[in-house]
């Protein structure tokens, strides 16, 4: 009974495949599990509301995505919230005068957000790395509801009277209002006309007005009182 010997071509044709193998798992650890990551600098803002802004909504500034919202958490007992920012390493690092305001997704959509970061000139004071984003920085658009319910029952009632008396009014007035909206064109070529007059010679308007201003002035310390 006679032992196999293993040949330098055999040995290769079983490790060969197993490289192959090895390197695969090691690409997909790198590829999901791996700091592959761009977005690898964090920034934190306070808000008074974060209506419809969640967890991975993008950062744009230019036109491109630079980043997105990592989390949204409320504090202060839910009367604020504080957003976690990641920014891509490309768009790092950002003047501190940075602004970064809420935008509708749309003009028929007040749900599908982003967030637009103009960068500030103040380059030589960067944002920190893990930093707070200054209150003032960051802007929330206001509600269509926030705006809805400044016209409570009594604003509500009052506008509504409001305009049925100025349909009234303006009904009552039609003809004097025809009147002066066909002799008001004239009127203001006239007035265009006088203006340019008056600035056609800066320098001497200029010398009118500072002559003007001493003769008062001579004339309030003559006579005080």
């Amino acid at each position: 009974m006679s032992d196999k010997v293993s040949t330098p071509r055999a040995a290769a044709r079983t490790v060969g495949p197993l490289a192959l193998a090895l390197a695969a798992v090691v690409a997909i650890v790198l590829l999901v599990g791996g700091g592959g990551d761009p977005a690898n600098h964090r920034l934190f803002a306070t808000v008074k509301d974060a209506t419809n802004l969640i967890k991975g909504q993008e950062l744009k500034a230019g036109g491109g995505k630079i980043g997105v919202i990592e989390k949204v958490a409320p504090v202060a007992g839910g009367r604020r919230a504080r957003l976690t920012l990641a920014v891509e390493d490309r768009a790092w690092p950002l003047p501190r005068d940075t602004t970064f305001t809420a935008r509708f997704g749309g003009t028929a959509s007040f749900y599908n957000r982003h967030i637009l970061v103009t960068p500030g000139k103040e380059r030589d004071t960067p944002l920190a790395e893990n930093g707070n984003i200054p209150a003032g920085n960051f802007r929330i658009p206001v509600e269509v509801d926030q705006l809805l319910a400044v016209f409570d029952g009594k604003a509500r009632t009052d506008l509504k009277a409001f305009i049925n008396r100025s349909g009234d009014t303006l009904a009552r007035s039609r003809t004097p209002l025809v009147k002066v909206f066909t002799r008001t064109p004239p009127a203001l070529d006239q007035a265009v006309h006088v203006f340019e007059d008056l600035t056609a010679e800066r320098d001497a308007l200029d010398t009118t007005l500072v002559r003007t201003d001493d003769v008062v002035d001579a004339v309030r310390r003559a006579d005080p009182n």
